[in-house]
């Protein structure tokens, strides 16, 4: 006899053909998002999103995917490989979708104007601002001209001190306090200092004893989403922080640079310790802040990219 959740799965495969039927003593449940599939394999793909099963390792960098098919594309970053060759101009692209998008500035192609003459035909103020590129909407036409940058890689605003530039004026002057070692933000319990609001914020759970962020594995709860990252990969054998000077590879940009010590002395040694901020005579590491937000690019909701990574 099948069970209700049983019969409630058979129900959710529209074709009626008994192959697409679960097999005798099947016991798989609905997914918890309520989402039907015809074929019982897309439906065991779609649940790797619920329980955050990634069976298929890269044998290079350790990253692992839900599907067989991620993983052949992101083998292409270490192989070189760029299938996919633009007849116009010969671009070549590792990714189909890629191509795509650059086809575009041949054909003139805007595949998101029907959506911007529905977005104008709206009242003022429910975001009638567009972007051409991937169809986000933007309440203020400033929002969309800096969001543009993302697409376009614009970075109009340089660090005097090291060069480095970013998309906005607020990311670039909160990055000058790596400098001037401004940290506006304190506890009122313990007096500790920041100079980020965000490292104020989480700071904060030491004393309250917060911690939202829970392992979906082994259960284990921490106090910062960017902890839990680091953790999973416990789990997963990911390794994505990448030593310029051997490949080897690490949990996270800690660990990297602690093993970067190991190379002092050998060429290109002192360009990627000062990367990782063990320039010469430092005689220790960044702070934990520095290295989230100022040299590693920022954790999560602030601006900023890896500079050594493998992935």
């Amino acid at each position: 006899m099948w069970s209700r959740k049983k019969e409630a799965l058979v129900h959710t495969i529209t074709n009626p053909s008994l192959h697409h039927r679960p097999p005798p003593g099947f016991t798989m449940d609905p997914p918890p998002c309520g989402k039907t599939f015809r074929l019982i394999s897309s439906l065991k793909k779609h649940l790797r999103i619920h329980t955050g099963e990634k069976p298929y390792p890269c044998t290079v960098c350790g990253r692992r995917f839900r599907e067989s098919g991620a993983l052949k594309t992101h083998l292409r970053i270490h192989t070189g490989e760029k299938p996919y060759s633009c007849s116009d101009c010969g671009t070549q692209f590792r990714h189909l979708d890629g191509l795509r998008k650059h086809r575009r500035t041949h054909t003139g192609e805007k595949p998101y104007l029907h959506v911007l003459l529905v977005q104008m035909s709206k009242a003022p103020g429910e975001r009638p601002h567009l972007c051409l590129e991937c169809g986000k909407t933007f309440r203020l036409i400033s929002s969309l001209k800096k969001h543009l940058r993302i697409h376009t890689g614009e970075k109009p605003y340089p660090c005097t001190v090291c060069g480095r530039r970013f998309r906005e004026s607020g990311a670039l002057k909160t990055h000058l306090r790596i400098h001037t070692g401004e940290k506006p933000y304190s506890c009122s319990d313990c007096g500790t200092q920041f100079r980020h609001l965000d490292g104020l914020r989480k700071h904060r759970r030491t004393h309250t004893g917060e911690k939202p962020y829970v392992c979906s594995v082994c259960g284990k709860r921490l106090s910062r989403l960017q902890h839990l990252k680091h953790h999973q990969r416990i789990h997963t054998g990911e390794r994505p922080c990448c030593c310029p000077l051997c490949h080897r590879g690490f949990k996270d940009p800690a660990s990297l640079r602690k093993h970067l010590r190991a190379h002092q002395g050998e060429p290109g040694a002192d360009e990627a310790m000062g990367m990782a901020g063990l320039g010469e005579g430092d005689g220790g590491s960044m702070d934990d802040e520095d290295m989230r937000f100022g040299m590693w690019g920022e954790e999560e909701g602030h601006e900023g990219e890896p500079v050594v990574d493998c992935v």
